[in-house]
């Protein structure tokens, strides 16, 4: 059962990343008609680090969450509980630095 509210959030992460793609994307789509060739071509190249760094930031959290929600539906607790005692002690972190 683990593995469907982390797909929520998964799914809705992704939905984040893809629409600061679409920021990217959105504007150069624009201008490439008023703008000659060669200027759309390095615009283009400029733009897919843009694009990338949002993968790059969600991929090792998303297979992390993914990992463990498999991990859980073949019987496998030993990473889930490792994050649940991380996440247990930064809260608890938190709350001793919040008050």
């Amino acid at each position: 059962m683990a593995i469907y509210p982390i797909g929520v959030v998964v799914l809705f992460w992704w939905s984040v990343a893809s629409l600061s793609m679409l920021c990217v994307v959105f504007p150069i789509t624009l201008l490439l008609p008023h703008l000659g060739q060669l200027v759309g071509i390095i615009l283009a190249l400029l733009a897919i680090p843009a694009l990338a760094v949002p993968l790059q930031l969600a991929a090792p959290w998303f297979f992390g969450w993914y990992g463990i929600a498999v991990g859980l539906m073949f019987g496998r607790f030993t990473a889930a509980s490792a994050k649940e005692k991380a996440l247990a002690e930064s809260i608890r972190a938190y709350r001793t630095r919040a008050i």
